[in-house]
């Protein structure tokens, strides 16, 4: 039975815990699987195949309430195909929640509570290239259709420019709103680079949006991946030109400071392809991971120890992965373990067909002990 497959792509809140009325206890993602962490770690079977670019959302007492991705097909990056679709917790597609917007991207979907005291829902959705350009969104209310939501207001499009597909969240410092913060892109014949942020307060009256906040290096991401550790107070950003960098984050204000690069973006093609990067949970240890060549993507996890004296120095290759691999997926669970999905290149075309089974497309790797220098990767049996 084929079980946990494919891209593994949770961008919830930015760090897998719980908060007020709201968690992260189930996943849904790769090829119809799922995952529920409590009462006890189990697999399920989602609503849909999804080829990148998801998120779920669940209730205080770890019971799914929606979740979705951007597209099921693998050709989205040429454009807006609106093939993005939500599902409820019973694994049916929401009234009116299909033909979203989106390109198929990595981290291009991200689903926010409006308020702690409404059962109302944005979807918010990266456009990276024409004609879907901009920050999109879309409104779920889960009152509507007996409890199992509608989706009431779809594919509203609030910024016109370019947002690179690293959406991430947290939860802001008053316990009850939330801290949207994105990336612009620019692409064009020079891979113009930025130092630019766009951070948006999500709470009871909307969408508010801060202004734009320039620091630290600029430098052309092409993409990578935005997360927050388990406090909210940091934040890690890696692209795939080889950039990696921290920088604090103010809970209360939304600002962005103090940028400590522990990796200055590198060579255009090849280059080093930074995918994911996640905060260990007591924060003291960030993994990521690299895809070495651009056409060769030689899948490697690398660890680095922040409390060192010289970060860069640090890193230690924890694992790698066989060359016909692609590593793009890895997040920490509330179980505070790091989750990595991977896709055997060359194997098989996605979606897959039955009896395709491999070792890399059919299970999900973990790091049991993260917290830990020279953690072990192991391939996980769910």
């Amino acid at each position: 039975m084929k079980k946990l497959l494919l891209f593994l792509f949770f961008f919830l809140f930015g760090f897998g815990e719980i908060h007020a009325q709201f968690t992260n206890n189930n996943w849904c993602f790769g090829d119809s699987a799922g995952i529920r962490f409590v009462p006890n770690l189990s697999i399920f079977k989602c609503g849909a195949s999804f080829s990148r670019g998801t998120a779920s959302i669940s209730d205080l007492n770890g019971d799914l309430i929606l979740y979705g991705s951007t597209s099921n097909t693998t050709n989205g990056s040429s454009g807006q195909i609106k093939e993005g679709k939500l599902f409820n917790k019973q694994h049916l597609k929401l009234f009116n929640g299909d033909t979203l917007v989106g390109g198929n991207w990595y981290h291009d979907m991200l689903i926010l509570p409006k308020s702690i005291l409404d059962s109302t829902f944005f979807v918010f959705v990266a456009g990276v290239v024409t004609p879907d350009t901009g920050l999109w969104y879309s409104i779920v209310d889960m009152k509507l259709q007996s409890g199992l939501g509608q989706v009431v207001q779809k594919n509203i499009r609030y910024t016109m420019n370019p947002v690179q597909d690293m959406l991430t969240a947290v939860k802001h410092g008053n316990g009850k709103d939330w801290w949207l913060v994105t990336r612009p892109w620019y692409s064009n014949a020079t891979f113009t680079p930025t130092d630019e942020f766009r951070v948006y307060l999500i709470d009871s009256t909307g969408i508010t949006p801060l202004p734009a906040q320039n620091l630290g290096l600029a430098h052309f991401d092409g993409a990578g991946d935005m997360s927050f550790n388990r406090e909210g107070n940091k934040l890690v950003l890696c692209g795939w030109n080889n950039y990696l960098g921290l920088f604090d984050f103010d809970r209360c204000t939304g600002l962005i400071s103090n940028e400590v690069v522990i990796e200055p973006d590198g060579t255009l093609h090849p280059f080093k392809i930074y995918t994911s990067a996640v905060f260990s949970s007591d924060g003291s240890k960030l993994y990521v991971n690299s895809s070495q060549e651009y056409y060769n993507r030689a899948g490697k996890l690398y660890q680095f120890d922040l409390n060192a004296s010289i970060i860069s120095n640090s890193r230690v290759l924890i694992d790698s992965f066989p060359v016909a691999a692609e590593n793009f997926g890895m997040e920490r669970g509330i179980d505070g373990k790091i989750y990595i999905s991977s896709l055997q290149t060359g194997f098989c075309n996605y979606p897959f067909p039955p009896g395709c089974i491999s070792t890399m497309n059919s299970n999900l790797s973990i790091i049991n002990y993260p917290d830990s220098l020279r953690s072990c990767l192991r391939f996980s049996a769910l």
